[in-house]
């Protein structure tokens, strides 16, 4: 591994390289070689656009292909919820999408589902048999050497990785029903709904649809509640209870609960109102600065 490889020693090597015998000079290339495959390796493991570039050596790349790379980190990282491409034919939309960023995807996190939809059924199995052989070729183990197929299942439209990772490929008129998903809470996690103007506070599975429940983004109302079973979970503070991929806002950003770690700060109901007051204090400042500009401006005019 290039880690295994001191630098300052390759350095004085490659500057006495004229001075060594020619088997030694071919060995300090063949490390150097190495050395660099091994950092792009590490590289496209987190950007996007590495990634495309090792596994399609070919590809020429230009500014719409770095902005829907950065789009679909923002994707991985959970920064971004919904997103919609719209560019003319011919620009790589599917290669990207749905080719490329599934594969990557899976790599860094193997245990995760993916459904592939399209409007044909035929294309969206295409593209699950390309995803496929991406993900078992000998190139994509060069960037995730631990993500591999399982040897039970490799249907063009439904495999899995050796992580339980899950891949459905599905057009209109498949059937959903019944897949899962990863982000969730236990049932005994307490929720504050609106109890007819008043805040209660109740366990998640006693949440109704149409319930109105309180969230980072203000009031939402439940609209769909389905039950999922997980291997694994994480209990913060006795609290709430989490499967280890649900998503947590930290004083260090967003991280999964299987990411937290003791004394790691998250968002609660009384420091998000500390925020939101003074979100409320300094929007009234720009107001009455505005209306006293305004007012000025009125005076000159007349």
């Amino acid at each position: 591994m290039s880690q295994d490889i001191d630098p300052k020693l390759l350095q004085i090597a490659m500057a006495n390289l004229d001075k060594l015998p020619l088997e030694i000079q071919q060995k300090i290339g063949e490390l150097v070689a190495y050395a660099r495959k091994n950092k792009v390796q590490d590289k496209a493991q987190d950007d996007f656009m590495a990634f495309v570039n090792y596994v399609w050596p070919n590809f020429i790349h230009g500014r719409h292909h770095e902005r829907m790379a950065r789009a679909f980190e923002k994707v991985a990282r959970g920064e971004c919820k919904r997103l919609i491409i719209n560019m003319p034919p011919r620009h790589s939309k599917s290669e990207m999408a749905s080719y490329l960023l599934p594969a990557w995807f899976l790599g860094k996190f193997p245990a995760k589902k993916i459904i592939q939809a399209s409007y044909n059924t035929e294309l969206a199995i295409g593209f699950g048999r390309k995803v496929r052989n991406l993900v078992g070729s000998d190139v994509y183990r060069d960037i995730f050497p631990n993500v591999e197929l399982r040897a039970d299942s490799k249907a063009a439209g439904r495999w899995n990785t050796n992580h339980n990772g899950d891949y459905f490929a599905a057009g209109v008129g498949a059937n959903l029903a019944g897949r899962g998903a990863d982000i969730c809470l236990g049932e005994s996690t307490k929720i504050v709904i609106d109890d007819n103007g008043v805040e209660k506070q109740i366990d998640l599975k006693d949440v109704k649809i149409g319930d109105k429940i309180k969230t980072i983004n203000g009031w939402e109302r439940v609209t769909r509640k389905k039950l999922t079973i997980h291997e694994k979970f994480v209990k913060i503070n006795n609290d709430i209870e989490a499967s280890t991929e649900h998503r947590f806002l930290t004083d260090k950003g967003w991280k999964t609960a299987g990411e937290l770690k003791l004394n790691d700060r998250i968002l609660t109901k009384t420091i998000w109102s500390l925020i939101w007051n003074r979100v409320l204090k300094l929007k009234n400042t720009l107001l009455k600065t505005q209306q006293k500009i305004l007012a000025k401006y009125d005076e000159q005019v007349l």
